[in-house]
């Protein structure tokens, strides 16, 4: 699974939309669309991991 497809399915889970997260991030929906598409690289992963209450890469070894 990549990083991109773990994110959605944990933002998916918790009910959250992707301009919701963007917001947090303070960056726009559409880069927070690329980085779930995998265009783009997180620059955020350990805010990410924090806004959907786990560790991401912990989460994608399972």
């Amino acid at each position: 699974m990549l990083f991109g497809d773990k994110i959605r399915e944990l933002r998916d889970e918790q009910g959250l939309l992707q301009r919701q997260l963007a917001a947090a991030l303070e960056i726009d929906t559409p880069m927070f669309s690329k980085i779930e598409r995998g265009d783009r690289r997180a620059k955020h992963e350990s805010k990410l991991s924090n806004l959907l209450n786990c560790c991401i890469r912990m989460k994608m070894r399972c």
